[in-house]
């Protein structure tokens, strides 16, 4: 059972929620979701304490041929809106359209035309760093609600439009 949570969904939330606790010497384990957290780890061993990562998850890339056709449904608005719901999904996309110089381009098409939708502010926080700033963030940091805010959002937008 976890002693300590993260209070916003960060790891710098996790880390304010650490921070009353004398750490010193203790054994902490740390569950992360499918990347290493340098933030944390460092924050931990300025503590003296003895780390454990657990990361039950394994991110495997895209392959190229489906980052292409993703990158290319996106310029060419096929799409309306792109769900991200990991980091490492806005890492390599944004690392292929880098790689293929559309990056400018794609993130020009997530300001004007297709819609990013962020699964939670962790998500959102990655969509920023690579400049992103359109995007919609449900309260509810689960796919459920991101999908019901993305379809309270065009229901908003398009209130002709009967589903």
């Amino acid at each position: 059972k976890a002693i300590v949570r993260d209070d916003d969904g960060s790891i710098e939330g996790l880390i304010r929620s650490l921070k009353p606790y004398h750490l010193k010497n203790q054994h902490i384990a740390v569950q992360l979701y499918g990347e290493p957290s340098p933030l944390l780890i460092d924050w931990l061993s300025e503590q003296q304490t003895t780390i454990q990562e657990i990361l039950p998850y394994q991110h495997i890339p895209p392959k190229p041929e489906t980052l292409t056709q993703l990158l290319e449904e996106v310029l060419t608005q096929k799409v309306d809106a792109i769900s991200f719901t990991s980091t490492s999904q806005v890492r390599y996309l944004f690392n292929f359209a880098e790689e293929v110089n559309q990056k400018d381009v794609l993130l020009n098409a997530l300001e004007t035309k297709t819609l990013a939708l962020a699964v939670g502010k962790v998500t959102g926080k990655a969509l920023q760093d690579v400049g992103v700033n359109r995007m919609l963030i449900p309260h509810d940091e689960r796919i459920g609600s991101a999908l019901m805010t993305l379809s309270q959002y065009y229901k908003q937008q398009r209130p002709y439009i009967v589903s």
